[in-house]
C-alpha cells in the first residue's frame, strides 16, 4: 500500500470522525432543549410527574461521551432542573423533596457513567496501542511468521496446509510472494516428498496443541531452518522460523577443523588443559594430563583449576584474564598432583574459541628439575661468595701478622727467647693460612651436596673444639635436637661462641642453648651471661664488616642459615648478656627417637 493511499485513509477517518462528533452535539444539545421544554411545559402546567425521567437521556448521553467533561455539564443540568422545579414554585413540598432527591440521583449517574466511559476508552487506547505495537513487531520481527491451517485425510494424516497470515520476514527468507489463501502443494509441489518430517511435526502440534522447536534441512528451497511451531486452535499451526544456513555452514567447517583439533589434542604427548577464564573450571584435558597429575579425565574435568594449581587465587583469575585477552602467554606456577606431589611448571596459554565461548588452551610444561638446577646453582654461588669472603678476609690478616712477625724477628736475631717467641707467633699464623685453605677445600666439596640433618649438641662440641674456652662453661637444653641446614650449620655455633669469646667480657661465665616449639616452627636461643650487645650495635650486628675483628663472623653466619630459610636475630638486653634466636621452619627440625 502506498503512502498516498495511507494518507487519502487517515484523511477520510478524520473526516468520519468530525461529522461523528457533530451529530452527538447536535443529538445532546437537541435532547437538552428537547427535555428542558417539556421540563417548562409541564411545569407551568402544573404537571409534576413524568417529564423528570427524560433527564435521564442527555446525562447519560453527556457523561458518556465527555466523560469527566460530561460530568460537569451533566451537573450543570441537573441544577437547572432543580431550578425551574424552585422558580415555577408548584405549592408541593413533597415536589421539592424528590427535586432534591433526583437532583443527587443525576449526579451520581453521570459520575459512574463517566467514570465507566473513562475506562472504556482507556482500555481501548490500551488495545489500540497493543495492537499497534504487535503489527509493529509482526511486520518489522526478523523471523518469518506463518498462521495456518491443516487438512488431514479420512486416517488422520496431515495433506496439505493453507496459508493464512504471513508477514515480509517470510516473504523475504523464503522467496514466495502472494502466499496468502495459497495451499503449499500448490506452492511448493515436491514439499511433501523432499521433507515428510515437516509435515508430520506440523500435523501433530496442530492436532495436539504442544508446541515443538526443531531444525531441519529444508530442501525444497536449499536451506536450514530453526523452527518453532505451536497451535492456537485444534486444526491451526503458528510456525515462525530463522534462516540458520550460515550457521550449519559454519558448524559442518567446524567440526573439520574441531577434528583435526581434537586429534592434535588427544594424542599429542604433552600435557594440555583446557579453562573456561572466567571461571577457572577444566574443560577439558587430554590423555597426557591425566598421566601426569594422576586424576582420571573425568575427574579432571570436574575441577577448578585452583585445586591444582598452588598459587593464590586472585593471581590466578588475573593471569587467566591476561591471557584471555592477549595472543598467548607465558606463566611458572606450581602445581598439586592426585598424590600431594607438587612441582614446577611453566605453563603456555592462549585464548580459543568453542562455539561461542572463549576458553584458554594450556600447555604445561614440568621444570622441576630444572628449577633444582636452578636452585642448586644459586645456592652454589652464594657459598661461592661466602667462600670468597671467608678465605679472603681471613687469610689476608693471617698474612698481615705473618709478615709483621718476621719483620720482628730479623730485628731481634741476637735476642733467643724473644725469637723464639716470635717464631711460635708465626708458626700459628701459618697455621691459621693452612686451615683457612683447608676449608676452603672443605667448603668445595659441601658446596655440591645437599642441606643434611645436623646435630645441634655435636655441632657445638666441634665448635668448642676448635675454640679457646678458658673456663666458659656450656649448657645444652635443647635435648637431641637435629637441625635440617646446610653443611656449614657448625660454622653458625663457631661465630656465636667465638663473638661472646671476644666481646663478653670478663665476667661471663656460661653459655646456653635452649629451645622452644611454636606454631611456624621452633626457636632456637643462644645466650651468654657477659656484658651484652649496646641497642647502637644491634641495628648493625648482622653487617658485612661491621665490628672489631673480621666483621664477618655474624653476617656470614645469618648468610649460611639463610640458605636453608633459617633466620637469626639478636634479642638480648645490654648489660645482661646476648641472646640470639635461631627459627627454623617447620619441617626442617626434628628431635631423635627417644628425646625430646
Amino acid at each position: 500500500m502506498s503512502a498516498g493511499a495511507d494518507a487519502g485513509i487517515f484523511r477520510s477517518g478524520m473526516k468520519d470522525l468530525k461529522m461523528s462528533e457533530l451529530s452527538w452535539r447536535i443529538l445532546i444539545l437537541g435532547s437538552i432543549a428537547a427535555v428542558f421544554l417539556i421540563s417548562v411545559y409541564c411545569l407551568a402546567h402544573g404537571i409534576t410527574t413524568i417529564f423528570m425521567h427524560l433527564y435521564y437521556f442527555p446525562i447519560i448521553l453527556l457523561a458518556y461521551h465527555y466523560r469527566y467533561r460530561g460530568f460537569v455539564f451533566a451537573s450543570i443540568l441537573s441544577a437547572a432542573y432543580l431550578g425551574l422545579v424552585y422558580y415555577f414554585d408548584v405549592g408541593q413540598a413533597d415536589v421539592v423533596t424528590g427535586a432534591w432527591y433526583r437532583f443527587f440521583v443525576f449526579i451520581g449517574i453521570a459520575a459512574i457513567i463517566a467514570y465507566l466511559s473513562e475506562r472504556l476508552v482507556a482500555d481501548k487506547d490500551d488495545l489500540q496501542e497493543s495492537t499497534r505495537k504487535y503489527q509493529n513487531l509482526f511486520e518489522n520481527m526478523l523471523e518469518g511468521f506463518a498462521y495456518c491451517r491443516m487438512f488431514y485425510d479420512a486416517n488422520g494424516r496431515p495433506v496439505d496446509w493453507i496459508y493464512l497470515n504471513v508477514n515480509p520476514a517470510f516473504e523475504r527468507l523464503t522467496g514466495l510472494k502472494n502466499i496468502i489463501g495459497k495451499r503449499v502443494l500448490d506452492a511448493i509441489p515436491d514439499i511433501k516428498e523432499l521433507t515428510p518430517e515437516l509435515f508430520e511435526t506440523y500435523g501433530r502440534v496442530a492436532s495436539s496443541g504442544k508446541p515443538e522447536t526443531f531444525e531441519i534441512d529444508f530442501k525444497p528451497l536449499n536451506m536450514w531452518l530453526k523452527v518453532s511451531v505451536f497451535s492456537p486452535e485444534k486444526e491451526y499451526f503458528i510456525a515462525v522460523f530463522e534462516d540458520i544456513t550460515t550457521r550449519k555452514k559454519a558448524e559442518a567447517e567446524l567440526q573439520k577443523s574441531e577434528k583435526r583439533y581434537r586429534d592434535l589434542f588427544e594424542l599429542n604427548n604433552a600435557v594440555m588443559l583446557i579453562l573456561d577464564p572466567k571461571t577457572g573450571m577444566i574443560i577439558d584435558a587430554n590423555e597426557a594430563a591425566s598421566r601426569y597429575y594422576g586424576y582420571s579425565r573425568e575427574e579432571l574435568r570436574e575441577l577448578l583449576i585452583t585445586r591444582i594449581n598452588t598459587a593464590d587465587p586472585a593471581r590466578i583469575q588475573k593471569d587467566m584474564a591476561d591471557a584471555a585477552g592477549s595472543q598467548g602467554a607465558v606463566f611458572q606456577f606450581r602445581h598439586r598432583k592426585k598424590d600431594g606431589e607438587i612441582r614446577d611448571v611453566q605453563i603456555f596459554s592462549a585464548p580459543v574459541m568453542l562455539g561461542d565461548h572463549p576458553l584458554l588452551h594450556s600447555i604445561i610444561q614440568d621444570i622441576t628439575d630444572q628449577k633444582i638446577a636452578e636452585d642448586a646453582l644459586k645456592q652454589t654461588n652464594k657459598k661461592l661468595n661466602l667462600l670468597s669472603s671467608i678465605t679472603r678476609h681471613d687469610i689476608i690478616n693471617q698474612l698481615f701478622s705473618l709478615k709483621a712477625y718476621l719483620h720482628l724477628s730479623k730485628d731481634t736475631l741476637d735476642n733467643p727467647p724473644q725469637l723464639s717467641e716470635y717464631l711460635i707467633k708465626e708458626e700459628r699464623a701459618v697455621s691459621a693460612i693452612e686451615r683457612q685453605i683447608a676449608f676452603t677445600k672443605e667448603y668445595e666439596d659441601l658446596g655440591v651436596r645437599e642441606p643434611v640433618w645436623q646435630n645441634v649438641g655435636i655441632c657445638v662440641k666441634n665448635a668448642m673444639a676448635a675454640l679457646p674456652m678458658r673456663d666458659l662453661h656450656i649448657e645444652n637444653a635443647c635435648g637431641n635436637l637435629e637441625i635440617f641446614a646446610d653443611p656449614l650449620f657448625e660454622k653458625v655455633f663457631y661465630n656465636l661462641i667465638d663473638n661472646a669469646l671476644r666481646y663478653g667480657g670478663t665476667k661471663m661465665t656460661t653459655i646456653s642453648l635452649s629451645s622452644r616449639e611454636q606454631d611456624t616452627g621452633l626457636i632456637m636461643n643462644v645466650e651468654d651471661d657477659g656484658q651484652g650487645i649496646s641497642a647502637r650495635d644491634k641495628t648493625q650486628l648482622f653487617e658485612r664488616g661491621f665490628g672489631h675483628h673480621t666483621g664477618l663472623g655474624l653476617f656470614l653466619s645469618r648468610e649460611i642459615l639463610a640458605i636453608s630459610g633459617i633466620t637469626i636475630t639478636e634479642t638480648g638486653e645490654p648489660g645482661k648478656g646476648a641472646r640470639f634466636e635461631i627459627v627454623v621452619p617447620k619441617g626442617s627440625w626434628r628431635f631423635s627417637a627417644g628425646l625430646s
